[in-house]
């Protein structure tokens, strides 16, 4: 296919879409050993096609038809006595959970007295109304994980966490598949099967912990009674993205990335967990179980290659009985290794942070086209839109660029047009619209702490240390209701239980 002639056409597309020629097949870096001459390479490169084209020829990745997957019995590896109450909710309280790690151990000279002291996961209790810490705990070093996320159950009642390895508990034999990370020396690649842990929101200690299909990613909520999971690697045998019933602690369902055509990422839903957004990176550039997308993407930071082959969405519809999964779309996206995607509360488009070109996008769900892409800083992750839709805050983590990053870019949502920019603490990766939509609350995993702005004047109205100032990541409001029945409103994904301050009923309190 010939490319159409303009300059930035050739810029945009020798950076954006990939070659289908073996030379993106190599799982070296380097282009060099790609066995072309430097005309050769040349004819491919010079023959890119824009990525409206990309689009319009795409090729369906995943397996026709219900891949839903089903996951032997999860099962209780060890339990813990009943804790001490900590956190004392009353009628109309709003608390913030937040799960802390270790990844981020002082990086970024951060003065003696912010340093981290934690030696194991923390879960804080946080006043949403405020802002100071009510309670927290550190669990015991036996259970220490790697939180990238805090999913907190419907009801409000229990928070999970990554658990360590099953070999912490049981001898284990794994064979060379499980032991094998490719050298990656990153917390998230322990060694599998790994563990969940489930945590009392009240006493803030762990009630037990289950055996898991993969190391956990992210969670949220999903139809107001279920939870969705998404893990970094999972066991030979495990599911890739799966909804887990807390009631019960077992899988109903998951997908496998064989069947979705690529290496699953983060997953997201739209506002009435009717679809399944599922980041999917093409495979090859790295271990299948470990960060083929990181990996390319920061490869092509360091100029290693040219292009990579395309990134995509897959849209899931999960049936009501939660019996089928089926991806009835797939979205090929312009830039490479999206974090997030927010959905707008109308279904026509959704947002996107392709972080490996330090740009956020906006693509039109019907026609699968991008309506615009507008240059960020560096590394974007997380992504917000405003109560009335108007502004889409953008967090720049840093991600696939070392995590430097320290601004929030505040874009027109329609336009794609930067209004604003904010600096704000190292390594920022999530970004939640309060309950009332009145605040943006964000998670800096490598000051350790929280960030809290007015939505509308952008004025910083706290900043809330971690204790211990482990990484934060999640996020998640839990409001107990005059009846003092507890219940999450707002999570990673967005609204819960009656609660959306985007679709004019926000949470008054």
């Amino acid at each position: 296919m010939k490319m159409k002639h303009s300059a930035s056409g050739a810029i945009l597309t020798s950076l954006i879409v990939v070659l289908g020629t073996n030379v993106m097949a190599q799982t070296s870096p380097k282009q060099g050993k790609v066995g072309m001459t430097a005309e050769e390479y040349e004819k491919v490169v010079m023959g890119l096609p824009l990525f409206s084209e990309v689009i319009d020829t795409w090729k369906r990745k995943s397996l026709e038809g219900n891949i839903a997957t089903q996951y032997k019995p999860m099962r209780v590896v060890k339990t813990y006595p009943p804790g001490e109450q900590v956190v004392f909710p009353k009628k109309g309280d709003l608390i913030v959970y937040q799960l802390t790690g270790l990844s981020y151990n002082n990086p970024f000279n951060r003065p003696k007295d912010e340093r981290i002291t934690s030696k194991s996961t923390r879960i804080v209790a946080i006043d949403a109304k405020t802002k100071k810490i009510l309670a927290w705990k550190e669990l015991p070093l036996e259970l220490k994980g790697n939180p990238h996320t805090t999913p907190v159950t419907p009801d409000g009642r229990y928070i999970y966490a990554s658990g360590p390895p099953l070999t912490n508990f049981e001898d284990v034999e794994l064979d060379e598949s499980m032991a094998d990370n490719s050298g990656c020396t990153s917390p998230v690649c322990s060694v599998i099967p790994t563990t969940l842990i489930k945590i009392d929101a009240l006493t803030l200690e762990a009630v037990k912990v289950i055996t898991s299909p993969g190391r956990l990613h992210h969670g949220h909520v999903f139809r107001d009674k279920y939870m969705v999971f998404d893990t970094f690697t999972r066991d030979e045998d495990g599911v890739d993205t799966y909804i887990l019933d807390p009631e019960t602690d077992q899988v109903i369902v998951g997908v496998r990335t064989e069947d979705l055509g690529g290496s699953a990422y983060t997953v997201w839903s739209d506002h009435d967990d009717e679809y399944l957004y599922q980041l999917m990176e093409p495979q090859g550039y790295g271990n299948r179980k470990v960060f083929d997308g990181y990996i390319s993407a920061h490869w092509i930071r360091s100029n290693d290659f040219t292009a990579l082959r395309p990134f995509w969405i897959a849209k899931i519809r999960v049936s009501d009985d939660l019996k089928e999964m089926e991806v009835v779309r797939e979205y090929p996206y312009f830039g490479y290794r999206a974090n997030w995607i927010e959905v707008t509360q109308d279904k026509k488009y959704m947002f996107i942070t392709p972080s490996g070109g330090n740009i956020a996008s906006k693509i039109n769900l019907k026609t699968g086209q991008k309506v615009w892409a507008t240059p960020v800083g560096d590394g974007p992750y997380g992504c917000e839109l405003n109560a009335d839709g108007t502004e889409l805050w953008v967090a720049n983590k840093g991600e696939t660029t070392d995590m430097w990053g320290n601004d929030i870019t505040i874009i027109d949502a329609r336009s794609g047009i930067r209004k604003g920019l904010i600096n704000t603490g190292f390594t920022t990766d999530h970004i939640i619209l309060s309950p009332d939509g009145t605040e943006m609350w964000t998670s800096s995993n490598g000051s350790g702490k929280l960030y809290v702005y007015d939505a509308k004047t952008r004025e910083e109205l706290a900043v809330i240390n971690m204790p211990g100032f482990g990484d934060p990541h999640g996020l998640p409001f839990v409001y107990y209701d005059e009846d003092d029945k507890a219940r999450v409103v707002v999570d990673q994904h967005g609204f819960h239980n009656g609660v959306n301050a985007q679709n004019k009923n926000p949470l008054t309190y």
